[in-house]
């Protein structure tokens, strides 16, 4: 005969044995869980491998960018400073030239401007003598 004492044995032995597989139902599932994760870890690990390397290439190349910037820029630089010296050079020769054409044209200028003044006062002495001779009066006026 079953006491109640073995039935309880018995049930305590039954729910040992459930928790038992319970356990080892969550103990497998963790060490898959582990594996997972340890794979996911090692992904992570060459992926971020695969980002060092590439963040080393742009830093590379971003350095290289900076450099050949510099150097287009001193080039620039460089250049805008001789067509500017070239342009100086250039005005200052260009109003030299103005300069000596005014000159000349001037000289020109004062050159004929004698020469009017002469005429003009050659044009009144002889009017004056003209006008005090008295046959060329008298001719002057028949015609």
């Amino acid at each position: 005969m079953a006491t109640s004492q073995d039935t309880n044995l018995h049930t305590v032995v039954a729910l040992l044995q459930q928790d038992m597989t319970i356990t080892k139902e969550a103990v497998a599932s963790l060490i898959n869980g582990q594996a997972k994760l340890n794979d996911i870890a090692a992904n992570l690990a060459q992926m971020l491998a695969v980002h060092n390397e590439q963040i080393g290439a742009a830093e590379a190349w971003s350095k290289d960018v900076r450099n050949d910037l510099k150097d287009h820029m001193l080039a620039t630089s460089k250049t805008f400073e001789r067509l500017f010296q070239q342009l100086d050079t250039n005005s200052h020769e260009l109003t030299q030239a103005m300069a000596q054409q005014f000159t000349k044209i001037d000289d020109r200028v004062s050159v004929l401007e004698k020469w009017k003044w002469l005429v003009m006062g050659g044009c009144l002495v002889a009017g004056a003598l003209l006008g005090k001779l008295s046959f060329v009066s008298a001719f002057l006026s028949l015609i």
